[in-house]
């Protein structure tokens, strides 16, 4: 029973700890391509960039929508943000599920994330090979990103209903010298 909802929870983490924009669909000759084209709020050159020294890493995102940092607490998760619409009246102390979510977890917990979502498929994103998982779970399908993130992991992830957008920042996601 703890086993399953410790999966139960860090299936939800995952969901909730997805965030930025890459390239996510492998075509036949293993090559990574985008998925469809993205919901523009305006021009990517448009957007708010985030950009986080400590971790070395940015991305750009809609301005009609907000980043909010270290919004839950875990010993697995060294930092986490989430990015939701500014019209969207959820709590900022918890990440929902279907934000999409930036999570830096411990190696242990990144690899046991995705355990029973299959295989993955392969990934690149700001220059960083990885796997992408789908996944449902109860009344919602999502997305999750797994990159090697030092000795750690970097879970990037959102609810399906917000693809495009997280595909418009995954696409400018960039890892920091």
């Amino acid at each position: 029973m703890k086993k399953k909802i410790l999966i139960i929870v860090s299936i939800v983490l995952v969901i909730a700890i997805s965030v930025f924009v890459f390239i996510f669909i492998k075509n036949k000759d293993n090559t990574t391509e985008p998925t469809a084209t993205p919901i523009q709020t305006g021009p990517i050159s448009d957007f708010k960039i985030y950009k986080n020294e400590q971790y070395s890493f940015e991305f750009r995102y809609p301005r009609d929508w907000k980043v909010t940092e270290n919004v839950f607490s875990s010993p697995s998760s060294l930092f986490n943000l989430k990015l939701s619409p500014i019209n969207e009246d959820l709590p900022s102390i918890e990440i929902s599920p279907i934000d999409p979510t930036i999570n830096i977890v411990t190696a242990k917990f990144g690899d046991n994330a995705f355990i029973g979502s299959g295989k993955g498929s392969d990934v690149i994103i700001g220059g960083v090979s990885g796997k992408r998982y789908e996944y449902k779970y109860e009344i919602f399908s999502g997305i999750g990103i797994l990159l090697p993130f030092g000795q750690d992991r970097m879970i990037l992830g959102t609810e399906k209903k917000y693809e495009d957008v997280f595909n418009q920042i995954l696409s400018t996601f960039k890892f920091l010298k």
